[in-house]
């Protein structure tokens, strides 16, 4: 974040806090799907309600981003009026698993509820997903596809996201187009004190590569404006480097990580958080190996 952003060191540490502090906001949001008003959608703040009207409306494919907050997304969706599918990876298909897994049950249950008739359909059955939102979109329905995570689909198109190539899936990119469909890129984040925001744009572009292209643009704009929403940091150093004169080469970024870290208390916040996914990581390290 503070290599692509090109921030300070002091502005990396409020943009750490923050992120951090987005996740706290998604932890307390766990437990109260169950519990919002039927009037909660009104208190979100939607950077459009006119954009959001014509999607309840005509529904469509909606390109999302891992935000904390993407699940509350389709919520808000659903009970604003328009039935959502949810393209989701399967559990079991994440080595963090044994650990998050009855966080993702509930956090799953609790939002599905409230798709307006619809549901999750994941990506370990592509027949039955290609069929579902291919009837999804016949019916005016909302499809929501969180697309920030380079897969390695053999059917993808890469953009760059600040000097980095990100992959994005394009088969249901190609199947909206083919049968009509608006497409729209949104995001739900916290405004870190209790309320959110959605911001949504509708893509006009006429083909698949313009389409992803300019996700990637809208990805990348409300990044440079809140970039401690994305979770997307976690995985951005692994993706290749377009230019390593604007993205950094990895040895630049651990040394400016490590100076970094060498500037703030050992007792710091994100220090402590660092150690966390350190430990994480090597409890997980042997399920991920072949």
């Amino acid at each position: 974040m503070q290599w692509a952003l090109k921030l300070t060191d002091a502005q990396a540490q409020q943009a750490l806090d923050r992120w951090l502090a987005n996740q706290g906001a998604w932890g307390l949001d766990l437990h109260n799907y169950a519990h919002l008003p039927p009037e909660w959608t009104q208190s979100v703040h939607c950077t459009s309600r006119g954009l959001l009207g014509e999607l309840v409306a005509q529904g469509g494919l909606v390109l999302s981003a891992h935000s904390q907050h993407h699940n509350r997304l389709g919520a808000f969706l659903g009970d604003s009026g328009v039935p959502v599918w949810g393209v989701a990876g399967p559990e079991e298909g994440s080595p963090y698993q044994p650990w998050t897994g009855r966080y993702v049950r509930l956090i799953n249950g609790g939002s599905e509820a409230r798709f307006g008739g619809g549901r999750y359909v994941f990506t370990d059955n592509l027949r039955g997903l290609v069929r579902d939102c291919r009837h999804a979109f016949e019916r005016g329905h909302a499809v929501v596809s969180v697309s920030d995570v380079p897969l390695g689909s053999p059917q993808s198109v890469g953009v760059s996201i600040f000097g980095r190539e990100l992959p994005v899936a394009t088969a249901l990119i190609d199947l909206a187009l083919s049968a009509g469909a608006p497409i729209w890129a949104a995001i739900m984040v916290s405004d870190l004190e209790g309320g959110h925001t959605v911001r949504m744009v509708r893509l006009t572009a006429i083909d698949t590569p313009a389409v992803v292209r300019a996700y990637g643009a809208v990805l990348e704009g409300w990044l440079r404006e809140e970039p401690w929403f994305w979770q997307g940091w976690a995985w951005w150093l692994n993706l290749p480097a377009l230019d390593p004169e604007v993205s950094g080469t990895p040895i630049e970024i651990a040394e400016r990580l490590e100076h970094f870290m060498q500037a703030r208390p050992v007792a710091s916040r994100g220090t402590r958080w660092l150690r966390r996914i350190g430990a994480w990581q090597e409890r997980v390290a042997p399920l991920m190996r072949p």
